[in-house]
């Protein structure tokens, strides 16, 4: 087998990874005809199909599927290797491949990308957004170097293997519409969310996500919406509560909402978490200082 390059092992990867061509043509700044081109090079270099393509993308045939587990140490290896050079030299370069739960994505993530480019120019900042779930399956699997998830203590995601920095703890609050019997208050209890309409998300399986007040009893689910400007429009409208992280409520609240605490000593706040795989690259820990330092501003 010959004929190998470093720029097809890239393409491959990350047609794997998106399951589609034109996912990947745009996460890697490619036309889909370009990826197409390194895909048929592979592919000759292989001796044997890499992809099966199906009307809704592509998926690695069994031959795909080994040499893109090659692909991603083989990269990894060069991009550390380069890393360790431009340390030597006092650089921060390259690509880091950052994943974030969406909460993550309104405030935290994006400063953070803000302090990296203004202290190391030279390095590259990917995002990649979804459930924390997916994230940590994204980190294992090498597609990630950062992940920036959500953590409870019902988490339900094992992190063993992984480098865990506490990066900043959240807190929940519940945003009242304007009118609302409740929107005059400074702080709630559990009675006063007592058989109250809820706002709830949903991750777009059908599953809810930031459902009603955990403890509050004989909630009513009103309506189930996926994103956050919307789920906020339904509680502006009246329609309803919902709970409400505090970077969301300090930058997505309609005016008229109010976003207020709750007293609930046993529900405990969630903790925003970095991961890394061990021995991460110096722009990988370079993000990570990025995290810490806007999270300790925020």
């Amino acid at each position: 087998m010959n004929d190998l390059t470093f720029t097809g092992l890239r393409v491959i990867s990350q047609v794997a990874a998106s399951g589609s061509i034109s996912a990947a043509a745009a996460t890697l700044g490619y036309t889909q005809s370009g990826i197409s081109r390194q895909l048929a090079a592979m592919e000759k270099a292989a001796g044997t199909a890499l992809f099966e393509r199906h009307p809704r993308g592509v998926q690695p045939t069994p031959a795909g599927a080994v040499l893109v587990r090659h692909a991603l140490a083989l990269l990894h290896g060069a991009e550390t290797a380069v890393a360790e050079i431009d340390a030597m030299l006092g650089l921060v370069t390259g690509t880091v491949t950052v994943g974030a739960f969406p909460t993550g994505q309104v405030l935290l993530v994006p400063r953070a990308v803000v302090h990296m480019r203004a202290e190391h120019p030279s390095a590259t900042v990917r995002i990649r957004e979804g459930s924390s779930a997916d994230q940590i399956r994204h980190l294992r699997d090498g597609h990630l170097d950062v992940a920036v998830v959500a953590y409870q203590p019902d988490f339900g995601q094992s992190l063993d293997g992984l480098l865990c920095s506490p990066i900043l703890e959240g807190q929940l609050l519940v945003a009242v519409p304007p009118g609302h019997p409740l929107s005059d208050r400074d702080s709630l209890t559990l009675d006063d969310l007592s058989c109250q309409s809820w706002i709830v998300g949903g991750s777009g399986t059908g599953d809810a996500q930031f459902g009603p007040w955990a403890g509050a009893t004989d909630p009513e689910i009103a309506y189930m919406v996926r994103h956050w400007p919307e789920r906020l429009g339904f509680v502006a409208a009246g329609l309803g509560l919902a709970v409400v992280p505090a970077a969301i409520a300090a930058v997505l609240l309609p005016g008229g909402i109010r976003a207020i605490p709750v007293a609930d000593p046993d529900r405990p706040h969630p903790m925003v978490l970095g991961l890394t795989r061990p021995n991460p690259t110096p722009i990988t820990c370079a993000f990570m200082r990025s995290l810490k330092l806007v999270a300790s501003n925020l």
